[in-house]
């Protein structure tokens, strides 16, 4: 399975500046370091999840993986994990 990179745009706060950043989507998360997990109705709404709970998200998030359907939350249509 191949997944698109996520391209995000934000303002870095430290350098008050707007900021382009790409998450690379990943199926295998070995040797990768879990950032946190997002449960949503689709990846922009899980990305904005993790981002208003964790402080340095868009610093530290480099890579993403969809959950499996055993892995996943029920009552949500998707669950990712971010990684760094």
């Amino acid at each position: 399975m191949v997944l698109d990179d996520f391209e995000i745009t934000y303002t870095s706060v430290g350098k008050a500046m707007q900021v382009k950043k790409s998450i690379m989507g990943i199926t295998d998360a070995v040797g990768k370091n879990l950032i946190g997990t997002a449960m949503g109705d689709d990846l922009a709404h899980c990305v904005y999840i993790a981002w208003r709970s964790h402080k340095n998200f868009f610093d530290e998030v480099n890579y993403y993986r969809f959950c499996t359907e055993e892995e996943a939350s029920l009552g949500y249509p998707v669950t990712v994990e971010f990684y760094k």
